[in-house]
C-alpha cells in the first residue's frame, strides 16, 4: 500500500505543470526581450491586440484595457528596457499603436519602474510640455518663440 501511495504521489507531482503561462489561456506572444526575461502577451480579436499580459522577470501583470493594432507589422507594439532618466535604474517602456491613417499615427506610451513590482511612471502629454515651456510673442511684424524664457526657437519676419 505504501509503494502504491508513493507511486501515485510521484506521478501527480510530475504530471502537474510547474508554471502557468499566459499562452495557456489563448494568448499569443506579441513581443519578447529574451535577454531581459520580458514577454508581452495579448489576445488578437478582429485585427486588434486586447487584454495584454506582461511577464516581467517571473511575474505576470495584467493590463485588460490596453489596445493595439495587430494586423500591420509596421505599426506593431514596441518594448524597451532601458534607463531613460539617467538614474542608473532601467525602466520598462511599452509603446502601443492605437490607430493609423493618412498622415496620422496615434500611439500610447506606458512606462514602468520596478520596485517590488511594476510601478507606473506618469508620462506627460507632449502637448502639455510644449504649452508649459514654449512662450510666443506675436506682433504684426514678426513672431518669436522661446523655450522657457531665454532660448529663441525661431524668428519669422513678415
Amino acid at each position: 500500500m505504501k509503494t502504491y501511495f508513493i507511486l501515485v504521489s510521484v506521478f501527480i507531482l510530475f504530471s502537474v505543470p510547474k508554471s502557468v503561462s499566459a499562452t495557456d489561456e489563448g494568448y499569443e506572444v506579441v513581443l519578447k526581450l529574451t535577454k531581459e526575461d520580458i514577454v508581452l502577451y495579448a489576445k488578437e480579436v478582429n485585427g486588434l491586440y486586447r487584454d495584454f499580459k506582461i511577464h516581467f522577470k517571473g511575474e505576470f501583470y495584467s493590463r485588460p484595457f490596453w489596445l493595439s493594432v495587430a494586423n500591420n507589422p509596421t505599426y506593431a507594439p514596441q518594448i524597451y528596457y532601458e534607463d531613460i532618466n539617467k538614474d542608473k535604474k532601467k525602466e520598462l517602456i511599452i509603446i502601443l499603436n492605437k490607430g493609423y491613417g493618412t498622415g496620422v499615427l496615434q500611439e500610447e506610451v506606458y512606462v514602468y519602474r520596478y520596485i517590488n513590482g511594476l510601478i507606473d511612471v506618469i508620462v506627460d502629454n507632449p502637448l502639455a510640455i510644449i504649452y508649459k515651456n514654449i512662450k510666443t510673442k506675436l506682433t504684426t511684424e514678426k513672431q518669436k518663440s522661446f523655450w522657457g524664457t531665454k532660448y529663441p526657437l525661431s524668428i519669422l519676419s513678415q
